[in-house]
């Protein structure tokens, strides 16, 4: 079972709690709603994860300058 399943049936749990205890009512539907976020939450990072990767820009390596050299903006850019 994944972690935003779990999470959800988290949730679900306290909702029928909140039901059978009315005197925790508020405080079980809060946490309810913050388990359902997580869940939420979790299930898109899950969907990301298993998607396949796109190259990023950032992994790309840097051009290598020395402190002396000064380069222009438009250079900056090309290399970069």
């Amino acid at each position: 079972m994944s972690s935003s399943e779990t999470c959800r049936l988290l949730a679900e749990q306290m909702l029928a709690d909140a039901q059978r205890e009315p005197e925790r009512n508020g405080l079980l539907l809060r946490t309810a709603a913050t388990w359902l976020e997580l869940a939420k939450t979790l299930k898109r990072t899950e969907l990301a994860n298993a998607a396949p990767s796109i190259a990023s820009t950032a992994s790309r390596r840097r051009p290598e300058t020395s402190e002396a050299e000064e380069i222009d903006g438009a250079t900056f850019i090309a290399r970069w």
